[in-house]
């Protein structure tokens, strides 16, 4: 008796075993190989883990997505303040716009900074640059506030729409080597040396094209 006891025993604790064998093999033959998942095992998995831990920069720039890329508007001023001022309240909703850098060129003169800041909080930050001399190049400068590879430059008369704005900082995405605006300039060298800086003047069609 007690060996045909210990035999059912026996039997009653190897089926278990032998069902959560067969369960066990069943769940890994539904796996996708290694391969579906670009040959990215659990190692790798804790490799990048850790690697992001150690330079969390890399994981947040490696992939650059929409939401990530940004640009910088630069507005020269000079005795506008009343038109800057409004300027600046109208750019504060464009998308992806990460600050605005206003070139001040009224030499020796207060700017309206702690006025725009009275208006209220804003969602884009605005840093007025004093400059020592009014000249058309100050906007030129690389300015350390600048923290994007894309950068727009407008003019403190000129007030650009929104859906404008958006769409050449979307058509620059395509071309980032290349230069995007609404209002072609130029610059050539004169016979002493020295570049001249202007915009684009339209020929006669009869006779010429391009700029003068």
């Amino acid at each position: 008796v007690p060996r045909c006891c210990m035999g059912f025993r026996r039997t009653y604790f190897v089926w278990p075993i032998l069902l959560l064998l067969l369960v066990g093999a069943a769940l890994t033959a539904l796996l996708p190989p290694a391969e579906d998942q670009g040959g990215v095992g659990v190692l790798g998995v804790l490799r990048r883990a850790t690697s992001q831990k150690e330079n969390p920069a890399q994981g947040r720039h490696g992939d650059s997505t929409e939401e990530e890329q940004r640009f910088t508007i630069i507005i020269q001023t000079y005795n506008r303040t009343d038109i800057l001022l409004k300027l600046l309240n109208h750019y504060q909703a464009v998308p992806h716009l990460e600050r605005i850098i206003i070139v001040w060129n009224n030499v020796g003169e207060q700017t309206p900074l702690k006025l725009w800041n009275s208006l209220g909080p804003h969602p884009v930050p605005v840093a007025f640059k004093e400059q020592t001399s009014n000249r058309m190049r100050n906007r030129l400068q690389p300015f350390p506030e600048i923290g994007t590879e894309a950068v727009l430059m407008l003019d403190d008369d000129t007030l650009v729409s929104l859906p404008d704005i958006s769409f050449a900082f979307s058509v620059w995405k395509q071309f980032p080597d290349q230069i995007v605006g609404f209002v072609p300039r130029k610059h050539v060298s004169t016979p002493a040396g020295v570049y001249s800086y202007g915009s684009f003047e339209l020929q006669d069609p009869e006779t010429a094209g391009g700029d003068k």
